[in-house]
């Protein structure tokens, strides 16, 4: 057996405790080679089809015989624009891609001037949903906004999207940093305020509203913005947004939810999770019929990546 090199990055992910979720059906072909004390729960397939199994905190590539791996044919070609995103150091912006997903804070005006120049169109990732307390414009959020801890997310806490007045000002001076920073897109985060437990009685069309208002922001200064997730809210979201970004769609099952984008003419920019057990090249698959852009990312998001063939 022998590491999988295009996953030497990630080999530390199966020392986290994986979500009980539906392992790959693995043919008998396949099976044959997988050494029997290797659970199934933790074989994947990578982009090309090829298998690939978790074992002691290291991935191994499943492999015949003759020491060639083992594959499936029936991985399509991707569509949509190349993209990545990047929250979490080590950083790699040499990456050749179209988009490129970062956080302000992560980066200089240099850097967002050097991948302007090599044409990659760059958003900007703001929390729109969250008041995070590392951010430097903290002080400048009233406590009357800020609501109860984000979950798993100590240092995390929710913003109350239905006091727009407050709260629109504050993003348009984020969103005016990212635009004097050379970013041409905006990425709002944590737009699904109104389906957790934030402290306030948050609806849908508040958050819809407050969503709408951002875009209208974004706008005027001549930037995209995109949605966030929140499937149930397209129809309501769609005619605003100029693009969408999707956390585990294809896992979680909800990505028909959102092809109203590719049939608008607009990206969709799809991640799914190593931590997960999703089968990536069956996500390929549905994103070539769908031009739906698959990425397969770390949890925290570093510059590892997989992509679609």
């Amino acid at each position: 057996m022998k590491l999988w090199a295009a996953l030497l990055s990630l080999t530390s992910l199966a020392a986290c405790g994986l979500p009980q979720v539906e392992p790959l059906d693995v043919p008998n072909e396949v099976a044959q080679f997988i050494p029997s004390d290797v659970d199934q729960s933790e074989v994947n397939r990578d982009p090309d089809g090829c298998y690939f199994y978790t074992y002691a905190g290291s991935l191994f590539t499943v492999e015949d015989d003759n020491g060639d791996s083992v594959c499936a044919p029936d991985v399509a070609v991707s569509r949509g624009p190349s993209w990545d995103w990047q929250l979490t150091d080590p950083y790699d912006l040499t990456r050749d891609v179209a988009v490129m997903d970062i956080d302000p804070d992560n980066h200089t005006k240099a850097e967002i001037a050097a991948l302007t120049a090599r044409g990659i169109t760059t958003i900007c990732y703001v929390s729109v949903g969250t008041i995070e307390d590392w951010r430097e414009d903290l002080s400048a959020f009233p406590e009357s906004v800020i609501g109860r801890t984000y979950g798993d997310w100590p240092d995390e806490r929710f913003l109350d999207a239905r006091q727009r007045n407050v709260l629109v000002p504050l993003m348009q001076a984020r969103f005016a940093r990212c635009k004097d920073m050379g970013f041409a897109a905006i990425e709002p985060d944590n737009q699904d305020v109104h389906s957790n437990d934030s402290g306030y009685p948050i609806s849908e069309a508040d958050t819809v509203a407050y969503l709408n208002a951002l875009a209208d922001a974004a706008h005027e200064m001549g930037m995209q913005i995109g949605q966030k997730n929140v499937p149930e809210l397209t129809g309501r979201l769609i005619n605003k947004m100029d693009f969408i970004v999707t956390e585990g769609c294809h896992v979680d099952g909800w990505c028909d939810d959102v092809l109203a984008y590719a049939s608008a003419g607009k990206p969709i920019y799809a991640a799914e999770y190593t931590d997960t057990r999703v089968d990536f090249a069956a996500a390929c698959a549905y994103g070539a019929a769908n031009d739906v852009s698959f990425i397969l990312k770390d949890r925290d998001l570093t510059a590892a990546l997989q992509t679609c063939p």
